[in-house]
């Protein structure tokens, strides 16, 4: 059981660390088109959607650094890390199941 609510409570941050970001589904795309709107009423309909289209271009180039920078080749800790809290998770409910297998059995003195 500890073992699940473990990985629950990890889902639940990832979506609480996200949710400041949702709000760049909708205000992406409309701000993208406000910037399209005022640069092409200032220079002309070309030029903006010229600068769209460079934006766009280097979103593969930016992707690309990101998944260099995250990719288990280049930093071989990060990958095992999920790894090793569900082991650590493990032992301590292993301890804690322990523990109170003696308590309930009267056990809670130490023994010499």
């Amino acid at each position: 059981m500890p073992q699940v609510v473990n990985l629950v409570s990890n889902d639940v941050r990832r979506f609480d660390e996200a949710m400041p970001f949702w709000v760049f589904l909708w205000a992406g795309p409309l701000e993208l088109a406000i910037v399209v709107l005022m640069i092409s009423l200032e220079l002309g309909a070309a030029a903006a959607f010229a600068g769209i289209a460079a934006l766009l271009a280097l979103i593969p180039l930016q992707v690309g650094v990101v998944l260099c920078v995250t990719c288990r080749r280049c930093f071989p800790l990060c990958g095992s890390t999920s790894e090793r809290q569900e082991q650590h998770a493990c032992m301590i409910a292993a301890g804690l199941a322990g523990t109170l297998h003696r308590l309930a059995a009267g056990q809670d003195r130490k023994v010499h």
